[in-house]
């Protein structure tokens, strides 16, 4: 088979970047058009398969686009996943954490923390199962967050509703905070948690968008 001109090869460049399920799926396609599979021939099936080789190869840059676009998700995601997992992780050692902290920094309300959890630990240790759910509560989130991974376009819901989730950080810091005695400084780092927690969240959520709006 030979190539109309230099610029359609060129376009076959892209198909080093395409995954190796889309390769034997491409190299399928191909064999339908050139007749392999079939086992047709003569001048007319030829030209007739050289319009749709043509257009078959005008579509290789928008698959590897594709492809590109859909690691880029994968990557946030685990970015994502990661910060996630590991903030309900720490949620289990309170009281080991609280000792560390005051180790390293003279903060009054750190102490008072500390205190209040070490007291709770020795004389009331079921209310930290509270934070033991809490920590497990954001395992749970995280488990969800695969239906992203195996199909983004279809589960973008997954990543809207974490940032809903992370909207409503602020007014839950900025209504129970003062119920329950909360210097407002660390109600503010607790809203920081939701304001950066969106970025990867809405970026996410643009990345699918654009994948949605691209010819499968």
């Amino acid at each position: 088979m030979v190539f109309p001109d230099d610029a359609t090869r060129r376009r076959l460049v892209v198909a080093r970047d395409i995954s190796t399920t889309e390769r034997r799926s491409l190299a399928r396609r191909w064999n339908a058009i050139v007749g392999l599979r079939s086992g047709t021939g003569g001048d007319l099936n030829m030209f007739s398969n050289l319009a749709e080789h043509v257009q078959f190869l005008c579509t290789l840059p928008s698959m590897s686009e594709r492809s590109a676009l859909q690691r880029r998700i994968r990557a946030w995601l685990i970015l994502f996943l990661v910060c996630l997992v590991i903030s309900g992780l720490t949620a289990f050692p309170l009281v080991g954490e609280l000792h560390w902290a005051n180790a390293l920094v003279d903060n009054e309300w750190l102490r008072r923390v500390g205190d209040g959890l070490e007291r709770a630990d020795a004389e009331y240790p079921f209310l930290l199962y509270g934070t033991d759910w809490l920590a497990f509560a954001h395992l749970v989130i995280a488990v969800f967050f695969y239906g992203v991974h195996r199909d983004p376009v279809r589960n973008i819901w997954i990543v809207e509703a974490g940032m809903i989730a992370c909207a409503g950080i602020i007014p839950l810091a900025l209504i129970c905070g003062p119920i329950r005695g909360i210097p407002f400084g660390w109600s503010v780092i607790d809203m920081s948690f939701g304001a950066f927690g969106v970025i990867p969240l809405l970026v996410l959520r643009r990345m699918i968008k654009r994948l949605e709006a691209m010819p499968a």
